[in-house]
């Protein structure tokens, strides 16, 4: 069997064989296959992950953790993980799962990724799962950590990055257009939109005018992030 550059060393070789094992090679020949182990880890790495997303991101609340979380746990993101350690060409599998390329489907790489997971825990124990996955995740967790970075400037300054997008991508500065404010003083409410090009990217109202400016820009920084940013592979469940 090829070397599996996971950063664990097995004290007992046939977990890491029978999590390699899919169910259609068992059918064939008789091994242990990888569904009880895939189920363990299952578990094992949402834990593992929450752990590691509480440690990098002590000032997240419970909803963006658990956002962050799914980013790192969905079936697309595993089988990225299972890519990074080309686990494909080290799976058992049928004759028929290799000749219609089972080895790189991605549900079968997530379920080899959980299984490995679960035979980890098995060998050595959550301490040794923990640190497989701070070595796995150590780009995403980086990457999420930047991206957190950005979106708190975002929220001090959308104006500012809002111009920071569109003249970074299409080479235009954003135009933003006083419209019919409500109320009377004090209690007046005013609204504003912000042009990018010939196209209103967002709208937005505020007890004075720059609060309006502020939202509409907040607004128009997520639709141009919709056009410009393909969707990440994390964030697709």
């Amino acid at each position: 069997m090829k070397p599996l550059t996971l950063g664990h060393d097995f004290a007992r070789p046939e977990l890491l064989e029978q999590a390699l094992t899919h169910a259609s090679y068992t059918h064939e020949h008789g091994a242990p296959h990888n569904e009880t182990l895939e189920f363990l880890g299952d578990g094992i790495l949402n834990a593992c992950t929450a752990a590691l997303l509480f440690e990098r991101f002590p000032e997240a609340d419970q909803g963006e953790l658990t956002r962050l979380r799914s980013t790192l746990v969905n079936t697309k993101h595993l089988a990225t993980l299972g890519r990074r350690l080309d686990l494909g060409p080290l799976l058992r599998v049928s004759k028929g799962e290799h000749q219609t390329g089972g080895r790189d489907r991605d549900a079968m790489l997530e379920d080899a990724v959980e299984a490995l997971i679960g035979a980890v825990f098995v060998d050595a124990g959550f301490d040794a799962c923990l640190q497989v996955m701070r070595v796995l995740l150590r780009e995403d967790l980086q990457h999420l950590r930047q991206l957190g970075a950005e979106r708190r400037r975002n929220i001090r300054n959308p104006r500012s990055a809002l111009q920071e997008l569109t003249q970074g991508h299409w080479k235009l500065t954003p135009q933003y257009e006083d419209l019919d404010p409500e109320g009377t003083a004090p209690d007046v409410v005013f609204h504003a939109q912000v042009r990018v090009g010939e196209r209103i990217m967002g709208k937005g109202s505020g007890s004075k005018k720059k609060e309006a400016y502020k939202a509409a820009a907040s607004q128009a920084i997520k639709r141009v992030r919709r056009e410009v940013e393909p969707p990440s592979e994390a964030s697709e469940e």
